[in-house]
């Protein structure tokens, strides 16, 4: 690999794995900070916007493979929507981001991909008296599978549910 581009999230976590955002945005841990990778747009200056979610997602695993810290792959779970938000929520995990598979790459606010959010987390709680509140609702359109990753460095503690 000579080069990628890679869309993601820069995420600071709690003593708990957690991402919190309020970490992030008081910038009083910047050096803990980690850019949390969600998805693949360019490997070697080939476009991957076409390519299916499912093929960009194994292309970025392959590529992170043996990254130093700093950066984190954000695995995802083909299964039910609504049983990964359940279990995202009981983390205390701000929500998830729910993708159709199959889907190609956009970016901006689109159809196939939406961002739930757990309405307890101190992060909606904050954006319920600033008004910027914008989640979605699992399952909307009839279409409740998919792919779903939950922001933060330790995604892998969601297995701990099943």
């Amino acid at each position: 690999m000579r080069s990628c581009l890679i869309d993601g999230e820069a995420i600071v976590v709690n003593a708990d794995g957690l991402s919190v955002f309020d970490l992030l945005r008081h910038r009083h841990h910047d050096e803990a900070a980690i850019l949390c990778a969600f998805d693949l747009i360019e490997l070697d200056g080939e476009n991957l916007k076409w390519s299916t979610l499912e093929n960009r997602k194994g292309l970025l695993a392959d590529v992170l493979k043996g990254t130093a810290d700093g950066i984190a792959f954000n695995a995802h779970f083909d299964c039910e929507g609504a049983t990964i938000f359940k279990h995202a929520c009981m983390l205390g995990f701000e929500g998830i981001v729910s993708k159709r598979l199959g889907s190609h790459y956009r970016s901006g606010r689109v159809d196939h991909w939406l961002k739930i959010k757990n309405s307890k987390s101190p992060a909606v709680r904050r954006e319920r008296t600033t008004g910027a509140l914008n989640a979605g609702q699992p399952g909307v359109g009839g279409n409740d599978r998919g792919t779903a990753g939950c922001p933060g460095g330790t995604i892998w503690r969601c297995r701990d549910f099943w």
